[in-house]
């Protein structure tokens, strides 16, 4: 064997090793400008990372991998294999797009000015990492961790930074109900139901990004009634609005284009910016399309609900509204939600405080005006019913009862027509239990006999009538004209409730 050789041929490849050891560069620290994402969102941008103190010879082949706390989920930019996020390498002025594997995104330059110098000194800039915040708990610190080739990471570096703090994006709504108001006048009554401030959770929530202007917000108001139609306010700003956010009323969110807004409510107490909703069961839905949020501020906007009776309804509803409020995707781009996460809402209450510092506003209807000082009746709509009371009734013993139902509600605000329903309680009581009446038309009265609807009965019975200002008079007679006949007696019936509310003597 030539030795001389076999020691010449080490001694090369010992100084071509030393060459490639040799030729690589090193950074020796890490720092970050944490932001906040939406614990909502499932595509929000972290702060950027940047490696500081690189310094060396610049290999022919280098690479940055990242790894974060939350799933990365950048997306390629259309009709390319690459994604937005980028890394700029020692200052130099094209990026490198990084292309997404898995869990790990990864830069790979081949520009001039960033391999393939013999020297460099400068810092490494990671910028524009999209993560699924949802898939963290609030409060908590989103980290990304590099791992590197040809390059030699050391100190803090080498190790995870923070770039984001997860935070609700959106605060638990406000709720205001407004005073108990009976709608009986069907197509007339216009009635402030509640009013909901929705405000960000933190500065800049409302935001759009990727260069859109603003961001899809869905406020859905629960437990509604049937019986009636909703409006919700078509755009809300002014005194409406916080922070200068600006809040229209759309039909879906592909759209920024608000929708028409219709008169509701009779001459002299009208409402005309209001547009309607539509009910889905006992819920509706209005989508605003939120612009002008201050990146510096919380923000905040109130929402309006109201209530009208349905054409041709002819009995109040009952409600106690519930308020949630969540974001909405946009159908394309950046700012996707998950739809995991527990939304935010609140019943309607009388003693809601105010959120993020803005007041209650004052809604006004005609001459009546609802606002935090003057209305509190807890979010409902009362009964239009009136309820009679007739404590002795029968149809036995020679004796029979006639029965009136006065419609007194003509010539008053709420004329309406309607029907009462009369239940029986004592010996006798008719299988067809309740009676109901036919349509008593306001300013009319309609009657019937014991005897011909529940004969045999001796008790009391209760009318309810879908109408206010019910009336009603009882006749009891044992017969007319015969030797030992004639006994008779008339009374009022008890009006026990009316609008909703008890009514503890009669009048």
């Amino acid at each position: 064997m030539n030795f001389r050789k076999v020691v010449f041929a080490l001694a090369v490849g010992s100084l071509g090793l030393t060459g490639i050891a040799s030729a690589q560069v090193t950074c020796t620290g890490a720092t970050a400008s944490p932001v906040f994402v939406r614990v909502e969102g499932t595509t929000e941008a972290v702060g950027d990372l940047t490696l500081t103190g690189c310094t060396g010879t610049v290999p022919q082949a280098i690479s940055i991998n990242i790894t974060a706390t939350a799933p990365i989920t950048n997306t390629n930019v259309s009709g390319q294999s690459y994604t937005d996020a980028t890394a700029t390498f020692f200052g130099a002025g094209t990026a490198t797009n990084g292309v997404l594997n898995g869990t790990t995104l990864s830069f790979a330059p081949s520009a001039a000015g960033q391999i393939g110098d013999p020297a460099v000194t400068g810092t490494i800039v990671i910028h524009g990492v999209r993560v699924n915040a949802s898939q963290v708990a609030v409060n908590t610190s989103i980290t990304e961790t590099p791992v590197a080739t040809g390059i030699i990471l050391t100190g803090s570096a080498a190790t995870a930074t923070s770039v984001a703090y997860t935070q609700q994006g959106m605060g638990k709504p406000g709720v205001l109900g407004f005073t108990n108001t009976a709608i009986c006048s069907a197509g007339s009554a216009v009635v402030p139901l509640l009013e909901t401030e929705i405000v960000s959770g933190y500065a800049g929530a409302f935001a759009g990004e990727n260069g859109t202007p603003g961001t899809y917000i869905a406020v859905t108001f629960g437990n509604l009634a049937t019986g009636a139609k909703y409006y919700a306010q078509q755009t809300l700003n002014g005194g409406f609005a916080g922070g200068g956010v600006t809040a229209v009323l759309v039909a879906d969110n592909t759209s920024t284009t608000p929708v028409s807004t219709v008169t509701i409510g009779p001459s002299g107490s009208q409402v005309t910016t209001a547009a309607p909703l539509t009910l889905n069961g006992s819920t509706a839905t209005a989508l605003y399309w939120v612009t002008g949020a201050n990146v510096a501020a919380t923000n905040v906007f109130a929402v309006p609900l109201y209530a009208v009776t349905t054409s041709g309804a002819t009995a109040g509803v009952t409600s106690s509204p519930t308020v949630t409020a969540v974001f909405m995707s946009p159908s394309t781009g950046y700012d996707q939600f998950s739809t995991n996460q527990t939304p935010a809402s609140v019943s309607a209450t009388n003693n809601a405080g105010t959120v993020g510092g803005l007041a209650y506003q004052t809604l006004t209807v005609g001459a009546n005006t609802y606002d935090a000082t003057h209305n509190n009746g807890g979010g409902q709509l009362s009964s239009c019913a009136t309820t009679l009371l007739f404590p002795y009734i029968l149809n036995a013993g020679g004796y029979d009862t006639g029965i009136a139902l006065t419609n007194a509600s003509a010539g008053t605000s709420v004329s309406q027509d309607g029907t009462c329903s009369v239940m029986f309680y004592g010996s006798g009581a008719p299988s067809a239990n309740p009676y109901v009446s036919g349509t008593i038309t306001a300013g009319t009265v309609g009657a019937f006999t014991v005897s011909t609807v529940a004969s045999g009965f001796v008790g009391y019975a209760i009318a309810t009538c879908n109408f206010q200002n019910a009336h009603g008079f009882a006749f009891v007679t044992d017969g007319f004209g015969a030797p030992g006949r004639g006994l008779s007696q008339g009374y009022l019936a008890v009006v026990t409730s009316a609008a909703g509310q008890s009514v503890t003597a009669p009048f």
